[in-house]
């Protein structure tokens, strides 16, 4: 009869450690092997404030991409590996991509270039308009930009990606999305009685709104004129103090003949109270305190 009573701790411990050993590394084998069939594509956003969480409107407009486009990331590698952090964030940028291309399902393309100088790397990149820094005492540039393009050589353009806007990459790209997909503006009848719009001769510029509006919109200024042409697709009426009666007929027309229209008003300006005229046109109804986001992947 044999006694195992006699049987070394240390020998049992090392068996013990040996079998652990192997069990890590067959879970560890498991786990690889797992995550590249079942979980591939899943990502997680740990990025503070979710840089890189989409909005439901970026998923609706690569959804919607019906031809091919494609988007061209120039990053030229002596430039990123000596700049601080901007190996890092073309990672970044980089992955993003990747995400627009498999939201897309594919109709979106993507091409990684790195623009060495004197290559016909850089000769695209200069083509595209991309803005070049230098990299070098002999004055040699490098690119890390963006140039996308549709099936009808449209194109739009990133010229330099700077770090200080990564919180705004995805309007930008979604923007640069849109824009291809949809070549043809809506267009968009400015009606206001105050400069909203740019006037160069009386040096106004134009509203921050107005700008934001034609990186997706044609915004014609329509002045306070009676005449809509057909092929306007929204009526923005702003603070329309001055409108004649024809001016508030041809609205009228317009609206009841199916057109749609916004109208701003301030109850608290000088001549507010005038202003709310356009209001009281029997095809316009009016909401206090509306707020809209006009970009096309606004967050729900």
């Amino acid at each position: 009869m044999t006694d195992n009573s006699n049987k070394s701790p240390i020998k049992d411990s090392r068996i013990l450690g040996i079998a652990s050993l192997a069990l890590a590394v067959v879970l560890f084998l498991s786990i690889n092997v797992f995550s590249e069939t079942a979980i591939k594509g899943v990502q997680f956003d740990l990025t503070e404030k979710s840089l890189y969480t989409l909005s439901d409107g970026t998923k609706e407009t690569l959804a919607a991409v019906k031809e091919p486009i494609t988007l061209r990331f120039f990053s030229t590698r002596q430039l990123t590996e000596t700049t601080p952090g901007l190996t890092a964030y073309g990672e970044r940028v980089k992955e993003l991509l990747e995400r627009y291309v498999a939201l897309s399902n594919n109709v979106v393309k993507l091409e990684l270039i790195d623009p060495e100088p004197f290559s016909p790397e850089e000769d695209r990149a200069v083509g595209f308009g991309l803005s070049g820094v230098p990299i070098s005492e002999a004055g040699d540039l490098g690119y890390f930009g963006i140039a996308a393009t549709n099936t009808t050589d449209d194109k739009d353009v990133i010229p330099f990606l700077t770090p200080q806007r990564e919180q705004f990459l995805e309007y930008d790209l979604t923007r640069m999305i849109n824009n291809l997909a949809n070549p043809k503006k809506k267009v968009i009848a400015l009606v206001s009685g105050i400069p909203v719009d740019s006037d160069p001769l009386k040096k106004y510029k134009a509203w921050a709104l107005i700008d934001q509006l034609r990186q997706f919109f044609e915004v014609r200024p329509q002045g306070l004129t009676p005449k809509i042409t057909d092929d306007v697709d929204l009526l923005m009426i702003v603070h329309p103090f001055g409108l004649s009666d024809e001016s508030k007929y041809a609205i009228d027309q317009y609206v009841l003949r199916g057109g749609k229209a916004m109208v701003f008003v301030d109850p608290h300006a000088e001549e507010g109270a005038r202003s709310n005229q356009a209001l009281r046109l029997p095809a316009v109804k009016h909401a206090n305190a509306v707020g809209h986001d006009f970009s096309p992947f606004a967050r729900g």
